[in-house]
């Protein structure tokens, strides 16, 4: 699939079943589910049933058992997903971050002369890190310190967020990834991804009430099988 030609329709789950290894209890059990472009959904459910597998299959980063995922209805994910790891963004709880610069950070593993000024802005713009950029651009040489040590968790969160958003994948995850941010700033950040998920897939996984309530759909796993797939002002008026 060549890059230029890409766009990302939808992402469907078949039948899909997940255990480690030997072990009988299946913390995927059946899964089916179509995440279509344009939407922001939200991955909810108590630790442990389910979610972060699920989320790092659609990665291509576990295989399942049983069943399989499709993107755009036809290509299937399976051993080798190198062009697939191309297309996609993941955002962890906690980012991975160097002892180098702030804006390295965000333009990460690209030559300064390869940097894109104008992503870069827009990256930090939508990940609400204008201020932090301010104050470090006084001293454009500040390190952040080894894992971002000199900033704060929020800080680094949003880092991780900026990194995603300057490469502009199709598929963009997020895993708890805005946890440690004030209520005003993650609401800030979601609207901002509204504004850019056109042609995307975005999941977060969150247990933030105001954070579901901010996606278009809601997905609600327990031990290992779906409870609830469908819009979110549906799943708060259950």
């Amino acid at each position: 699939i060549k890059d230029k030609d890409f766009i990302l329709k939808n992402i469907l789950v078949k039948n899909l079943s997940f255990s480690y290894l030997d072990n009988k209890n299946l913390i995927l059990n059946n899964i089916n589910l179509r995440f279509e472009q344009n939407k922001i959904y939200c991955l909810v459910g108590e630790t442990g049933c389910g979610k972060s597998t699920l989320m790092d299959i659609i990665l291509g980063l576990l295989n399942p058992i049983k069943g399989k995922i499709f993107i755009n209805n036809n290509t299937e994910l399976n051993q080798n997903n190198d062009w697939w790891f191309n297309k996609i963004s993941y955002v962890p709880q906690e980012p991975f971050l160097i002892n180098d610069t702030f804006k390295n950070n965000i333009c990460f593993a690209e030559k300064n002369n390869q940097i894109s000024d104008s992503k870069f802005l827009e990256a930090i713009k939508l990940s609400c890190l204008e201020d932090v950029n301010s104050e470090l651009e006084k001293n454009k040489n500040y390190n952040i310190g080894d894992r971002g040590l000199k900033l704060s968790g929020g800080q680094r969160q949003r880092i991780g967020i900026a990194r995603a958003l300057y490469t502009n994948k199709s598929f963009l995850a997020l895993d708890e990834a805005t946890s440690a941010l004030d209520t005003l700033t993650e609401n800030k950040i979601i609207k901002n991804l509204h504004s850019i998920k056109k042609n995307k897939v975005l999941i977060l996984v969150s247990h933030r009430e105001h954070t579901i309530k901010s996606c278009d759909e809601v997905i609600s796993l327990k031990d290992g099988n779906i409870t609830f797939a469908g819009k979110t002002e549906d799943y708060f008026s259950q």
